[in-house]
């Protein structure tokens, strides 16, 4: 009887852990990141990490968070001269970038505004 109730009390927890957690993606970006780049987008959009994940998987992504996710591809080297840099992106997301999540990517246009962005997220969610 406990041995059943602790495995059910541990793949409950396991569960919210994983619900809570960024996506793998989401970490592969953040930890390619200098801290003190990584602050210095938060500061400037007002958005931290723990929120930009959230309002990521629960609702997507408003005009602040777009504006931390252009800071942040900047500052890796995924966007550069308003473009993004595909090859990049698959040689750090090599399980995330499927073959028609790339082609989605390839098409995008001039990413110059915040608002742009929202071009990489249909990607994302349409691939």
């Amino acid at each position: 009887m406990y041995f059943q109730s602790g495995c059910q009390l541990f793949l409950c927890i396991l569960g919210v852990i994983q619900l809570v957690s960024p996506s793998r993606a989401d970490n592969l970006l953040f930890n390619r990141i200098a801290a003190p780049d990584l602050e210095m987008c938060s500061r400037d959009t007002g958005v931290t990490v723990n929120g930009f994940e959230e309002v990521r998987e629960k609702q997507g992504l408003g005009h602040s968070e777009l504006c931390f996710l252009k800071c942040v591809l900047e500052k890796v080297g995924f966007l550069k001269d308003g473009k993004l840099v595909v090859e990049a992106a698959k040689d750090l997301f090599q399980n995330e970038i499927n073959e028609k999540r790339e082609e989605c990517l390839r098409r995008i246009g001039p990413l110059s505004t915040c608002d742009d962005l929202q071009q990489i997220e249909t990607c994302r969610h349409n691939s």
